[in-house]
């Protein structure tokens, strides 16, 4: 099995070399795609020279700050190029608990082609995450998931298992979302071919060090997003 595990990061030094020590104690081979941004705080050169211990990290540095739905797009083509069996999108803050990349493949069938690890369902956790906040997100959802007519609970997961043979049956290059709605648009025009999704609980931790990307601002743009996804289909 031909595992790659995508981790987005900009500014992570705080961060990134748990996670990634992490990743490689659990009972999984893989390889580590790092696509950072050109992070001000020197998160590529800090992986190059602290984190590759097993030489299974693989590191790309774009020019400028490009965003998170297009490091996963890069992530994704990548993968399916270079003939991975499984692909695996998560953050890099530490907001998603390496130990869980095992429980994706526990849920996984022979007849799911995705998981999504879900903070929205029964037996998930969401920590250290302010009221208002979590309200907002969990709106963002169910606005989302009720305008698009699609049954997942947490659309917004960026913790993903996919099966690499059934994504190459989404037109990736005709994406035209931006950051998270990537990842919204991913499984929306998923959904619509007949992939097989099914959603995993999970523990999602509020990062400890670092800005977390996140505002008000960007749930309202992910909410006007998805009206013109719906619209374009």
């Amino acid at each position: 099995m031909k595992l790659l595990i995508i981790i987005p990061t900009y500014n992570e030094i705080e961060n990134i070399n748990e996670l990634i020590t992490e990743i490689n104690k659990i009972n999984v081979s893989c390889d580590i795609l790092i696509i950072d941004d050109n992070s001000p705080d020197g998160t590529a050169e800090y992986i190059k020279n602290n984190c590759n211990t097993k030489n299974n990290i693989k590191i790309y540095i774009r020019e400028k700050k490009m965003g998170l739905g297009s490091a996963i797009l890069y992530g994704i083509t990548y993968g399916i190029r270079s003939q991975y069996d499984y692909i695996i999108t998560m953050d890099g803050d530490n907001s998603h608990n390496p130990e869980d990349i095992s429980k994706l493949f526990t849920a996984l069938s022979d007849d799911t082609d995705i998981i999504l690890g879900s903070r929205y369902i029964y037996g998930s956790q969401i920590l250290n995450w302010s009221k208002v906040r979590l309200y907002l997100s969990k709106i963002c959802n169910f606005l989302s998931r009720i305008y698009l007519n699609i049954p997942y609970n947490d659309i917004t997961s960026g913790f993903r298992l996919y099966k690499t043979s059934r994504l190459k049956e989404i037109d990736l290059y005709t994406i035209k979302s931006i950051n998270n709605l990537v990842l919204i648009e991913i499984l929306y025009m998923s959904h619509k071919k007949g992939l097989s999704i099914k959603e995993y609980p999970i523990a999602f931790l509020n990062r400890n060090n670092g800005k977390s990307k996140l505002n008000i601002a960007s749930i309202f743009e992910t909410i006007i997003g998805v009206l013109k996804l719906k619209l374009r289909f």
